[in-house]
């Protein structure tokens, strides 16, 4: 009797094995975070290899309360000048209706161009401690919404990099009224599609209309129809528009 159970215990014990060997050779992508079977993410990474080699069009699916984010090898920066060190945290003020002008850069991304897509994204302040915590600079007040939270990602990556700076307002093609400073802003190694409800038209900061990652005084859509070409540099992509 004892003989019988040892033997079914056994049994029952192979049995798990070959069950585990089974999903971990067909069901890999729920076990890796780096990749997820996200068509938008798969779309995303296949138009940035087109455009790299001849002027490409897509148009993106981006989910309600999210966003799709490219990074070039670090994290997502909006920056609100020519220069690429144009903060000043002597003079963080001029920041205040800038909401979501940093994303860090997610756990699960190598140091290739990465693409995320956010199911959830929400904005954080960040306190005069926690930028200089995070940038080694002491800002000169806090910075209201300053950064943007992607939650639960898809991520993958690719080779093929972004132009270094890309204005908004050239990408978008339409420069929002009473805010001609707005021509100067761009994304920094980086860009951003976004569905959020937090942002909505008319909103103001201070008497300027607020901005978050590069949409300023305009209404996030689901769905977006992006056009790049190659760029000046080798294997490097230039977003043209984004309408």
């Amino acid at each position: 009797m004892m003989g019988s159970s040892l033997y079914t215990s056994l049994i029952g014990a192979i049995l798990a094995v070959v069950l585990l060997f089974t999903f971990l050779n067909y069901a890999p992508s729920l076990l890796d975070e780096n990749v997820a079977n996200d068509p938008s993410l798969d779309q995303t990474l296949n138009f940035l290899e087109d455009a790299n080699e001849s002027e490409t069009t897509v148009t993106l699916q981006v989910p309600s309360g999210g966003g799709i984010a490219i990074m070039d090898g670090g994290n997502l920066t909006y920056n609100i000048g020519d220069d690429a060190n144009s903060f000043d945290p002597s003079n963080a003020a001029a920041y205040t209706h800038i909401k979501g002008f940093h994303m860090k850069r997610p756990d699960r991304c190598g140091t290739d161009t990465c693409v995320c897509v956010c199911d959830n994204m929400d904005l954080s302040d960040i306190s005069q401690d926690r930028f200089e915590a995070m940038f080694g600079e002491r800002p000169s007040t806090d910075l209201p919404g300053g950064e943007l939270l992607c939650r639960e990602p898809a991520c993958a990556e690719t080779t093929v990099n972004l132009k270094d700076q890309h204005k908004v307002s050239d990408v978008f093609q339409r420069t929002p009224p009473d805010y001609n400073s707005y021509q100067n802003h761009y994304w920094l190694n980086s860009a951003l599609l976004l569905n959020v409800e937090f942002l909505k038209p008319g909103q103001r900061v201070d008497g300027l209309p607020i901005t978050i990652g590069g949409y300023a005084d305009r209404l996030p859509q689901s769905e977006y129809t992006v056009t790049g070409q190659p760029a000046d540099k080798e294997n490097t992509v230039k977003l043209t528009s984004i309408r």
